[in-house]
């Protein structure tokens, strides 16, 4: 897992063999470490909020999102853990910092966690959602984009076996819209704006 802080001052990493977290002052390349309680998470990937005062971490042997307050760094301090589907990939905050969106790779679903109240708001399946890992939301917050990585072929392709997709939830309804069949093993995804 891999992060900077809005400010582009900090970044913060965390071991998938160990429970720990490493703040860098990118400045001074000063470390502090941070240690978590615990079975062995395998930290996966952080997504930070808006307004940068958050930072979320996926777990893939412990099915949690682990919510920390990064508003004083280099403090990393947890503030609660949600519990999950099976092994969180990827995860992302909607634009206006409300929700936090992630693939849950070994239950084939995407999970949407309310970051107001810290629980699980809806839990997405259906076709194309097959090893969800990468997951990025459109600038205006309307689209959700999960890559899938499909090496199980839980999903049956119209063209080559094997073949990854990805696809289009609207976040309002919470419904996908669309798969789209892309290369073998799509992983990362991510949105830009071009004017």
């Amino acid at each position: 897992a891999i992060a900077v802080n809005n400010e582009g001052t900090y970044a913060y990493t965390a071991s998938l063999a160990e429970n720990q977290l490493v703040s860098v002052n990118v400045e001074s390349q000063a470390a502090d470490f941070t240690a978590v309680d615990g079975p062995t998470h395998t930290f996966v990937q952080f997504a930070v909020s808006p307004d940068g005062k958050t930072m979320v971490a996926t777990t893939q042997l412990t099915a949690k999102l682990f919510v920390f307050d990064i508003g004083q760094p280099p403090a990393v301090e947890i503030t609660d853990i949600v519990d999950v589907n099976a092994a969180p990939w990827h995860p992302t905050f909607s634009p206006d910092g409300r929700y936090v969106y992630m693939g849950n790779k070994n239950a084939n679903t995407v999970t949407f966690v309310d970051m107001r109240s810290r629980r699980v708001a809806a839990v997405v399946e259906g076709p194309g959602l097959a090893e969800p890992h990468g997951a990025a939301v459109s600038p205006d917050g309307r689209y959700l984009y999960v890559s899938n990585n499909n090496l199980k072929g839980v999903y049956q392709t119209r063209s080559a076996d094997g073949v990854g997709t990805v696809v289009v939830i609207n976040t309002a309804t919470r419904w996908i819209e669309k798969v789209i069949e892309v290369g073998h093993y799509p992983a990362g995804v991510a949105t830009l704006v071009i004017n």
